[in-house]
């Protein structure tokens, strides 16, 4: 598979700024403006994509099943609308990207021409419409909720053969809200052992430490499900992210990235100024003069007056020599003194 990839020019990747995307998904309540809205409100929290499902409702769901009439009136499938969407959210330097919910909706995403398409958890066997996201050669984006790792490595093998250029896979758990004990932040690590490809977090929690601490074991993207306001009509307002509470999740996220550093373990920064003037050096108890042989007594090991100088682990070497000027009390040792 592959390690990165590039979306209308982000590297989504180890090592790359996390990708986070505020998930509109139905919370526009099927109406354009409000879409419009939630865009602006994402781009004002520094989201770096938003992310829309589309479908056709009649293609998704039977009558009569308990969800039909939710979808159905969130429905948001006109090309037109869609891109006036896409054009506002890249007016705003953030990509927009959808979940191809049925055939009938990638469809509508290939005319759209979105940059990524993503396929839910829902859809993680569904092995016709994996294969058909993969052959149009777009990155794809595919969450792990309520999947066993058999069904993911069946879901990556497919999309892999189908002919996927890129590929991400999204920790998720499918409740909502996630509580804590059912999130499973360690899965990312499974995740990344098996799968030679970025690995994100899907967030279904309320609030926004899931999606940080995931950021600090590795998430290279988040998803967040995201509110205008969270006490709207709608199936998923109430366990979404508002607008305070996405830009805090942007802010927490990117202090995080700062916070990974290196894998080197190595003084960095003004740290080293702190081994010059913090640690401890072989350091003249007494007034030691020229040519004096030293004794255990003449020494100790603390922090000098001035320079540093032989670190504490070759006090054994210092004891017995000569040395070869006078070393004041207070004053470090240093090699060229003896």
């Amino acid at each position: 598979m592959n390690s990165s990839f590039v979306v209308d020019g982000r590297e989504i990747g180890p090592d790359q700024a996390t990708f986070i995307v505020a998930e509109l998904g139905i919370n526009h309540n099927g109406d354009p403006q409000i879409a419009h809205q939630m865009i602006e409100a994402a781009a004002a929290a520094g989201a770096d994509a938003v992310k829309l499902q589309t479908y056709r409702t009649k293609s998704l769901l039977a009558e009569g099943n308990p969800y039909y009439e939710i979808f159905r009136q969130s429905e948001m499938s006109d090309l037109d609308t869609l891109r006036e969407l896409k054009q506002h959210a890249e007016n705003l330097g953030v990509v927009l990207i959808s979940s191809a919910s049925d055939m009938p909706g990638l469809e509508i995403l290939i005319d759209l021409d979105v940059p990524m398409i993503k396929l839910s958890s829902a859809n993680i066997t569904n092995l016709p419409l994996l294969r058909a996201v993969a052959q149009t050669g777009k990155p794809l984006i595919f969450s792990s909720g309520g999947a066993t790792l058999a069904e993911l490595t069946q879901a990556a093998e497919t999309v892999e053969v189908a002919g996927a250029k890129a590929v991400a896979i999204l920790k998720c758990t499918s409740i909502y809200p996630c509580p804590p004990e059912h999130v499973n932040l360690k899965g990312l690590h499974t995740l990344r052992a098996v799968f030679d490809c970025p690995i994100g977090f899907s967030d279904h929690t309320t609030g926004i430490e899931a999606a940080i601490a995931a950021v600090a074991l590795g998430a290279c993207i988040i998803e967040k499900h995201f509110t205008l306001d969270r006490s709207m009509e709608g199936h998923d307002h109430h366990f979404s992210a508002d607008r305070d509470e996405l830009s805090r999740l942007v802010d927490g996220v990117r202090s995080v990235e700062a916070m990974r550093g290196s894998d080197r373990l190595e003084p960095v920064g003004e740290e080293i100024e702190f081994l010059r003037v913090g640690r401890r050096y072989v350091t003249a108890a007494v007034d030691i003069p020229e040519g004096s042989v030293i004794h255990a007594a003449m020494i100790s090991v603390r922090r000098p007056q001035g320079e540093p100088g032989i670190p504490p682990a070759n006090v054994d070497v210092v004891i017995g020599r000569s040395t070869r000027r006078s070393v004041k009390a207070g004053e470090s040792i240093r090699w060229e003194d003896i």
